[in-house]
């Protein structure tokens, strides 16, 4: 198995998944 690119996607995911849902994340949690 190829560990580097698995947590090389998880590293992208990391950085591209807050910029383009945390501010939805953020909306949902202060409504709730």
């Amino acid at each position: 198995m190829q560990l580097d690119s698995f947590f090389d996607i998880i590293e992208l995911i990391i950085i591209f998944l807050p910029a383009k849902s945390s501010r939805k994340y953020y909306q949902k949690t202060k409504i709730n």
